[in-house]
Parts: C-alpha cells; sequence; structure tokens
C-alpha cells in the first residue's frame, strides 16, 4: 500500500529525529562537547565556511582540492576538519 504523502513527512521526520539522535550520542561517546557545540554551532559553522571562502583550493561547486568534499556541508559537521589544517573538529 502508498503511503500519503503526509504519512511519508512523519516518516521522515521520525527518521531525522532518530539521525540527529545517534549522532549527538555518537559525539559525545567520542568526547565531543555537545552542549559547547549546540551553543556555538552558528558562530563556528560561520566562521569554518568563511574561511573555506578564502581558501585558494576551494573548487567548483564549492568542493575542496584536497578531499573533495562539499566544503558549505561538510562545516556543518562537529567531526570533521579542514584538510589543511584552517579548523579543526569539536573533539576534545
Amino acid at each position: 500500500m502508498k503511503k500519503s504523502k503526509e504519512e511519508r513527512e512523519q516518516q521522515a521526520t521520525r527518521d531525522a529525529s532518530n539521525w540527529w539522535a545517534r549522532m549527538l550520542f555518537g559525539m559525545a561517546k567520542k568526547g565531543i562537547d555537545v552542549e559547547d557545540l549546540a551553543k556555538n554551532f552558528l558562530k563556528v559553522r560561520a566562521e569554518r565556511w568563511a574561511m573555506c571562502q578564502e581558501c585558494p583550493d576551494l573548487k567548483s561547486f564549492n568542493r575542496c582540492k584536497h578531499c573533495g568534499c562539499f566544503m558549505q556541508a561538510k562545516t556543518a559537521f562537529p567531526g570533521e576538519r579542514c584538510p589543511i589544517g584552517k579548523w579543526e573538529s569539536f573533539e576534545k
């Protein structure tokens, strides 16, 4: 039976909530200060992205020459770091 649009949206919301819960648990388990992350997330992401935008190794589609990642997205992940050391992860 095909799910209705509302049922699909509800499932997507549950899936996203479960993903965030698993991600936060995993970060805490790795020693990442989740409380600090929540307080500073937007500021840190903006700082990371600004550094990437100034980097001569940022190529088309905002991809990094060194790792191939889409850096606008990568800057949002706390455990990630710049492949050439311009910014670090939130891990302790």
